[in-house]
């Protein structure tokens, strides 16, 4: 999760943000490691929900966590996004 959160603020910061999603969405699989282990800003939220949106029937995503799935709607705040 770490370096998902590193790349999706760099590529914001670079203004390569269309892009960077764009090759994410050629990837085969993406494992989310860690999830819920740090705290996640608005910004990074609504990228996570890209992410999966763009991969939906298409391709694999695959969602590792400590945090059990009951306890994601409260650090997700969205709960959009925790369905």
């Amino acid at each position: 999760m770490n370096r998902l959160i590193e790349a999706v603020t760099m590529a914001k910061t670079e203004g390569t943000y269309l892009k960077f999603l764009n090759s994410l969405e050629k990837v085969p699989l993406i494992v989310l490691d860690d999830f819920g282990l740090q705290t996640i800003n608005k910004n990074m939220k609504l990228a996570i929900l890209q992410i999966m949106e763009d991969r939906y029937a298409k391709k694999s995503l695959i969602v590792t966590s400590q945090l059990p799935v009951a306890k994601w709607y409260e650090y997700l705040d969205e709960p959009t996004l925790a369905e």
